[in-house]
């Protein structure tokens, strides 16, 4: 059984929900400029995807800081304009959150250990274009047989994402090495996550020290 506790310093959370986990319920822990960015999408899959994620992420983050889920705010502005469509922060708490999904999977991180990035990808076992792929994704100094494309992709989305960059700086100028991103100013740990059959998932967090990762289902979060 879930039961709501204080999360604790060297822990990162990384849950894992599909969009079918979807309730009705889900919509009111929407804020209203979630809301009318969820209206804005057409597919009907995106949608399930956004209000699940946003859901699962105000309900851990209330069982992570001990308050209740109504209480919960998340900050998603922009800081190059301002619209709501930045990486999300939680507002008066010293947690850092990350969500990300990929098909039918979906995924939300929380540590108090430094700034966090997940990243999940439905994998495709026999891209079209790989050549354009590994140009989009490799730097020069990266060996295309050295490492699986789709491990690569998430890790380097993982960093991006934990370091507020994002899609701003192309994944073709980060390099990663054994001991991590190279050309960091601050120390960063990589881990590889467990998102299913047919997919890749990381997590990043910017911290030097140990973290200790656990994957939980928040299947039962949302019912």
């Amino acid at each position: 059984m879930w039961v709501p506790r204080v999360m604790e310093q060297g822990i990162a959370e990384v849950w894992w929900v599909s969009p079918s986990d979807i309730r009705s319920w889900h919509d009111s822990l929407l804020s209203p400029a979630e809301r009318n960015r969820m209206t804005e999408l057409r597919r009907r899959e995106d949608r399930h995807r956004m209000v699940v994620g946003n859901a699962l992420l105000r309900l851990t983050v209330a069982a992570a800081v001990g308050v209740a889920v109504e209480r919960v705010e998340i900050d998603r502005s922009c800081p190059d304009c301002d619209e709501p469509h930045g990486r999300p922060v939680v507002v008066g708490h010293d947690l850092h959150v990350s969500v990300s999904h990929s098909g039918g999977r979906i995924a939300v991180a929380l540590t108090r250990s430094g700034p966090v990035g997940v990243d999940v990808e439905q994998a495709d076992p026999h891209p079209h274009s790989i050549a354009d792929l590994h140009a989009a994704i490799l730097s020069p100094a990266e060996d295309p047989d050295e490492i699986d494309f789709h491990t690569r992709w998430v890790r380097k989305e993982a960093v991006l994402k934990a370091t507020g960059e994002g899609l701003r700086t192309p994944m073709s100028k980060l390099t990663l090495t054994e001991a991590g991103p190279a050309g960091f100013d601050r120390p960063c740990s990589l881990y590889d996550l467990r998102p299913g059959t047919g997919y890749a998932a990381a997590l990043a967090v910017l911290t030097g020290r140990g973290v200790t990762v656990s994957e939980r289902d928040g299947s039962e979060l949302l019912r």
